[in-house]
């Protein structure tokens, strides 16, 4: 799955750093395995911050406090260091704040979806769903580029 996280990162970013791209991909690999999790925080990097390294180490925040590449509100100062200073403490707290947004709206649905990022992005269920639709992903996409990579790798032996 990491071989397919950059694979689609660098797709649609050719002027990104490599490396930039493999030290994102690795902190996403590190915290979840499931693909629509992994393509979700690949897909709100994106929309966030455009895989920007300054974005990433924190040198450019949002108007409302929000930093690192999955654009984080920190609830201490020691949280934001934390974010600031490691991709992969801030992809764990990224995924632990979308985890809590579909746990917070799991009421209403049975299925997964859109809704999940709800309160991730907007901080309350209901509201924020064309910015949750741009950044949630379904798995699909990432799942189809690792089956697509495997064939290749089998093809290539």
């Amino acid at each position: 799955m990491l071989l397919a996280m950059k694979h689609a990162i660098l797709a649609g970013y050719p002027e990104t750093s490599a490396g930039h791209i493999e030290n994102i991909s690795n902190a996403i690999a590190a915290v979840t395995v499931d693909h629509s999790e992994a393509e979700t925080l690949l897909k709100i990097a994106r929309y966030e911050g455009g895989f920007s390294q300054d974005v990433a180490g924190c040198k450019i925040k949002s108007s409302h406090g929000a930093v690192g590449p999955w654009q984080i509100i920190p609830i201490s100062k020691e949280e934001k260091t934390a974010v600031c200073e490691s991709l992969p403490v801030a992809a764990a707290n990224a995924l632990e704040k979308m985890r809590a947004s579909k746990e917070a709206c799991h009421w209403n649905h049975s299925d997964r979806g859109p809704w999940e990022l709800d309160v991730y992005v907007s901080g309350k269920c209901g509201r924020g769903r064309s910015y949750s639709t741009a950044r949630w992903g379904d798995g699909k996409a990432l799942g189809a580029i690792v089956v697509d990579l495997e064939a290749k790798q089998e093809r290539d032996e």
